[in-house]
């Protein structure tokens, strides 16, 4: 059996608020790939660890639990780009 390991990408900024389906927007979604884990961050928020479910185009892209079906999506809506997520 062969574990995938993802190549670390660095911290991106969204480029517009976070959804409550855990749509997010930034500016390359190419370095992402479905089951990545990622850390979304914000100020004034706890930080959350999880996985990309869905790469929607070449700027959107949709998160979720670890654990979860990949119908699964974590609200992210408190994640703005005034708290610089």
């Amino acid at each position: 059996m062969l574990e995938k390991r993802f190549a670390a990408v660095p911290a991106q900024v969204f480029t517009a608020d976070g959804g409550a389906n855990g749509s997010v927007s930034i500016a390359d979604t190419s370095l992402f790939k479905v089951k990545q884990r990622v850390i979304v961050a914000a100020t004034g928020q706890t930080n959350l660890e999880l996985e990309v479910k869905r790469v929607s185009s070449p700027t959107a892209m949709i998160i979720g639990p670890i654990t979860g079906a990949i119908n699964t999506f974590t609200d992210l809506s408190a994640y703005t780009t005034a708290a610089f997520a």
